[in-house]
């Protein structure tokens, strides 16, 4: 699938931990990092609801749960 899309120099992950212990979340986290550079992809576009790549990407789009009842958006 990487191969796939690295031609077109962009790649999509869905909950791509999902389900994954957490030493192993850490570890795809690194591989899939991993490949988008030796991919040399432009962009990855990442879902996820933990935090296995908090710190380590450029931008981020966080949506929380407000308590008025709506969504936060905090984006970085």
């Amino acid at each position: 699938m990487v191969e796939e899309f690295s031609r077109l120099r962009f790649c999509v992950f869905g909950e791509p931990t999902y389900g994954v212990d957490a030493d192993s979340r850490r570890k795809l986290a690194d591989a899939i990092l991993q490949v988008q550079d030796a991919a040399d992809l432009d962009q990855l576009l990442l879902v996820s609801h933990d935090d296995a790549f908090e710190g380590r990407i450029e931008h981020t789009v966080l949506l929380t749960k407000s308590a008025a009842g709506g969504t936060a958006v905090d984006v970085q």
